[in-house]
């Protein structure tokens, strides 16, 4: 691979591993509704696809992909909603943790003139909040949210969008994800994709998924990008 202009991160199961605070906002959340709570690895294979269904699926206790929060039938999922957003933001990277070899790789692109962004599915204010608290905002130009748009990961308009913020091309970008939703996004727009192994792959086989490479550590990045 030649070298890219710039490279889009997913944030979860990417740059940070964040189950535990995710997870012990959904329960708080739940908890004050009366609702059971449910374990880390339950709500680990429930992360990808943005608050809202992440959410959604807590509420069923089942991953229900089709399932809306309008289908739910649960006439206070709004004020849950608010809940949950309150508890995580005082505790977006008070467990959490950076995964092994992020900081020094993101400062080597960057020394490397590549341009940086993150296109998550998470709200945006809670993105830039955890990217800020776990030190990594300054590495990134550009910070698209699940709620930057009127669509999210798997489609590719968040990717589209951080390509036109970073002023460069969407065939000079690679995609570094780890789930479905960040692999659908980068097949449907022909953009090569690192699939993050250690993340939250939601079940996904990536050894059968269309992704240019399997990135076991984040420290193979510079070399599978030409550096």
């Amino acid at each position: 691979m030649q070298k890219p202009s710039a490279i889009l991160f997913d944030l979860d199961g990417t740059l940070v591993d964040s189950v535990s605070d995710l997870a012990d906002a959904v329960n708080l959340a739940l908890s004050d509704f009366g609702l059971p709570v449910r374990n880390i690895e339950q709500i680990r294979s429930w992360i990808g696809n943005g608050a809202e269904k992440l959410l959604v699926r807590a509420i069923c206790g089942i991953e229900i992909v089709d399932t809306t929060r309008s289908e739910l039938q649960f006439l206070e999922f709004d004020e849950l909603y608010t809940a949950f957003k309150k508890y995580y933001s005082k505790r977006v990277f008070e467990s959490s943790q950076l995964y092994p070899g992020v900081r020094e790789t993101l400062q080597s692109l960057g020394d490397h003139d590549i341009r940086l962004a993150v296109v998550t599915n998470k709200p945006v204010l809670l993105a830039e909040k955890l990217l800020t608290e776990a030190g990594l905002r300054s590495f990134f130009s550009v910070v698209v949210g699940g709620d930057s748009l009127a669509v999210k990961k798997p489609d590719p308009g968040p990717l589209v969008y951080a390509c036109a913020q970073l002023s460069v091309s969407i065939d000079q970008t690679v995609m570094v994800g780890d789930s479905a939703s960040d692999i659908g996004a980068a097949n449907a727009i022909g953009m090569p994709i690192l699939a993050a192994s250690w993340g939250y792959t939601q079940g996904l086989d990536l050894t059968k998924a269309n992704v240019t490479a399997i990135i076991r550590r984040f420290t193979e990045i510079p070399a599978l990008v030409g550096l």
